[in-house]
């Protein structure tokens, strides 16, 4: 019942309608998935685009820039005029000679820095060589610390030319902050050539100033050299604590992007390279800050599907008010109706629209139903009353003659006493059956009436066995009269081919389960199995051509 149930619920107004909106409400929240997942897509990629083309201009620039410091760097070293000052100074033997020269290389340098100074306002030029040290400054005061250089210089021994930059605080002035200085070392392949180091500064704020347009959404900026060294870094890289190997597999490209992951974010990260010193420019962007306008539309759109689900169960309740708790109400009195259940209740309110309409014609209906109902059970117990009394009226004639043929031969043999007993209880079998009116009896006046019934039977047939067994205590049963006798009879004319001394019939009672079970048996030859066979398909047959003309009439 609970799996027909369930199916029913299925097949119901109420279960399509929830259906029909579970259906819509999954197939928006599909749509809006997809649109998420396609928008998100669709947004990083133009992020990523969007983000390497803005790098790739700071880039361009950056690379720019220092492009013109290395030119200026290779230019003061290819000077001849310098050259032959820096010998010319290191030849002098009086310092009259020195600080004449000196004067020279100032003079000649300041052009360098002038031209310098045109795109960094406030820059830094130092020459330094191994055996006079600090040969020129840019600055007027504040000579830089000898030992500071020194230390900044390890690591650029040797032929060729050598080139690394760092971020430190201005050798002139601690108080101008930081410069990044790019450190240039020029030494000739032969012997007697000196190595020349030109150290050229610009502001930590100029180098931001050429980043600004990357740092402004709070990204994380950083500059590499080519062996994967941090020259400069502002903001956060989500990737620095990652193992080294790991970061020369990121950037062996010329530029590119990857996403790293944090505890509690996702970074994306690009970088381009740098032509002329072959450095490597990184940007790291939250992917918060990537996808901020669109997770503002994702919160909207979840917003969105949930004020039209509830508006969607707004309606349902209404629904289900309105329509479908008096259709589910006159669909259950229907099924009490169907299951004989008449005890119907009327709603207290009904509505005035169609289904209003339906439920009070049905209710019409079934008090309509209830009159119907007690006038066919009236009918019913008349007809039934007048059966049993036609039932009662009707005695068998054989049994009558019979009955009057064995009183006239006990007559004629002289056993009038016998034939008197005899008379004595035809009469109780006539005036039980038709002077009393009473449709039922108890168990204990039947069982008078059939052995009254028994006796006459005794002078028919000479001999047979009849048992009763019959407990006191159901004597005051009632049961139909004349409900027992007929059974009898219908053994005695059809149970036996002959009533011999064999002949049995049995009748017995029994209390089953709060109801009286009477059982009638004889040992006669009863009927075979084809015959009973005959007589059920007889009966069906007999039934169906009833329903057939029935319908026909119709």
């Amino acid at each position: 019942m609970k799996e027909r149930s369930k199916v029913r619920a299925w097949r119901t107004i109420k279960g399509k309608m929830r259906i029909s909106y579970s259906v819509i409400m999954i197939i928006m929240c599909g749509v809006l998935f997809l649109s998420y997942f396609a928008s998100r897509s669709t947004i990083e990629k133009n992020a990523v685009e969007s983000s390497m083309a803005a790098l790739k201009v700071v880039a361009e620039k950056t690379d720019s820039q220092i492009s013109y410091i290395i030119n200026l760097s290779d230019l003061i070293y290819n000077s001849s005029t310098v050259n032959n000052i820096i010998r010319d100074m290191e030849d002098s033997s009086d310092l009259y000679a020195w600080h004449y020269n000196y004067v020279q290389l100032y003079r000649f340098m300041q052009d360098y820095y002038d031209s310098l100074s045109m795109n960094n306002k406030d820059c830094q030029i130092i020459l330094w060589n191994r055996e006079q040290e600090i040969l020129y400054y840019s600055w007027a005061y504040d000579e830089p610390s000898k030992e500071e250089i020194r230390n900044d210089l390890k690591g650029l021994e040797g032929k060729g030319t050598r080139r690394y930059s760092g971020l430190r605080s201005s050798y002139g002035n601690a108080g101008k902050g930081k410069y990044f200085y790019f450190y240039n070392m020029y030494s000739g392949v032969q012997k007697e050539e000196e190595e020349l180091y030109v150290i050229i500064g610009i502001r930590e704020q100029d180098l931001q100033k050429m980043m600004r347009a990357l740092t402004d959404n709070g990204s994380g900026i950083m500059l590499m050299d080519d062996k994967g060294k941090k020259l400069y870094q502002t903001g956060e890289i989500s990737w620095m604590q990652e193992r080294e190997t790991e970061q020369e597999e990121r950037f062996h490209e010329e530029a590119g992007t990857f996403i790293t992951h944090t505890l509690h974010e996702s970074w994306l990260n690009l970088y381009t390279t740098l032509d002329a010193v072959d450095w490597k420019l990184v940007q790291t962007i939250g992917m918060k800050d990537v996808l901020k306008g669109f997770n503002t539309w994702w919160k909207i759109s979840i917003l969105c599907i949930l004020i039209v689900a509830a508006a969607v169960f707004v309606v349902l309740y209404l629904l289900d008010k309105s329509i479908f708790q008096p259709v589910n109400y006159l669909y259950h009195d229907m099924e009490r109706l169907k299951e004989g259940k008449k005890e119907l209740i009327l709603p207290d309110k009904i509505g005035e629209d169609e289904i209003g309409n339906l439920t009070r014609q049905f209710y019409e209906m079934v008090t309509q139903i209830e009159v119907l109902e007690e006038q066919r059970i009236r009918n019913e117990k008349q007809k039934r009353k007048l059966e049993i009394e036609a039932l009662q009226a009707q005695i068998n004639p054989h049994f009558l003659y019979n009955t009057i043929n064995a009183v006239k031969m006990l007559l004629r043999m002289g056993r009038g006493e016998e034939a008197t007993a005899a008379l004595t209880a035809l009469v109780d079998i006539l005036k039980n059956t038709l002077s009393n009116s009473d449709s039922y009896v108890t168990l204990g006046q039947e069982v008078k009436l059939l052995q009254s019934y028994i006796f006459i039977q005794h002078l028919r047939y000479d001999v047979f066995e009849f048992h009763m067994d019959i407990p006191e205590e159901l004597n005051e049963c009632r049961i139909l009269k004349f409900m027992i006798q007929p059974f009898i009879e219908n053994s005695f004319l059809h149970g036996f081919e002959e009533i011999t001394r064999d002949t049995m019939i049995t009748v017995c009672a029994r209390e089953q389960e709060g109801h009286l079970e009477i059982c009638i048996s004889d040992n006669g030859s009863g009927m075979e199995e084809a015959a009973i066979q005959q007589i059920r398909n007889s009966r069906k047959k007999r039934t169906w051509n009833k329903r057939y003309r029935h319908w026909k009439c119709h």
